[in-house]
């Protein structure tokens, strides 16, 4: 199944959206890596007096999205609201809702339906 990915902040809760990032975990953990330098270039797009964008393959990254979120964590997320790192299994919480396990994939033992955004937030 081909999965979009996007890059979204655990501080603020606001997801920078790309266009068809289609298997593009890795660029968006890349993205993530480099959060900083993007935010860097904000006044060169914002100011500058000819037309500057900052464009990937899947769409347009926005540096003054960057410029706020940049001190934040920022994670890649899916098109389902899994973050990469996070295991994919539904699991029903004993309030009976639904989730996705909240445990690193491959993890040994139940499932943990525990939302992984509070779960990394607790963690630091």
């Amino acid at each position: 199944m081909s999965t979009d990915w996007h890059v979204h902040c655990l501080d603020c809760a606001e997801t920078h959206t790309f266009d068809d990032a289609n298997w593009r975990d890795d660029d968006m953990a890349l993205i993530c890596k480099h959060a900083a330098a993007i935010a860097a270039l904000a006044p060169l797009v914002s100011e500058s007096g000819i037309a500057v964008e900052l464009r990937t393959a899947f769409g347009r990254i926005d540096t003054e999205w960057f410029l706020k979120h940049a001190p934040h964590k920022l994670v890649p997320i899916s098109e389902y609201g899994a973050f990469m790192e996070q295991c994919a299994e539904y699991v029903t919480c004993a309030c009976g809702s639904t989730r996705r396990c909240a445990l690193n994939v491959g993890h040994d033992g139940d499932h943990d339906p525990q939302r992984r955004a509070a779960a990394v937030t607790a963690a630091g």
